[in-house]
């Protein structure tokens, strides 16, 4: 795979969360993939920026409004390996 796919693949799932709360059409099978590897995120990144602290507080108010979900149920239907979604903060820098 190559990387600028991989980076593609990071953030659709986060994209997907902002698609939601701006009022578009989402699947509820999407929807709590995204949150799942929202909540993988907040449990297993640093927050070291600004930036950092933008995404991160984003991350929050929408697993705090729809509600935390286990990880580790969608594992298998992920694209990329779960801990690769955490490069997505570190990507945002990179911008």
């Amino acid at each position: 795979m190559n990387h600028k796919f991989e980076r593609k693949k990071r953030f659709e799932p986060f994209l997907s969360l902002v698609k939601k709360e701006l009022g578009d059409n989402v699947s509820l099978d999407q929807h709590r993939l995204a949150l799942a590897i929202a909540s993988y995120l907040l449990d297993n990144s640093f927050h070291l920026t600004e930036y950092d602290n933008e995404f991160v507080g984003f991350l929050e108010y929408v697993v705090d409004k729809y509600g935390r979900v286990n990880y580790f149920d969608y594992v298998d239907k992920l694209e990329l390996p779960i801990s690769d979604y955490v490069k997505a903060n570190y990507d945002l820098r990179n911008f």
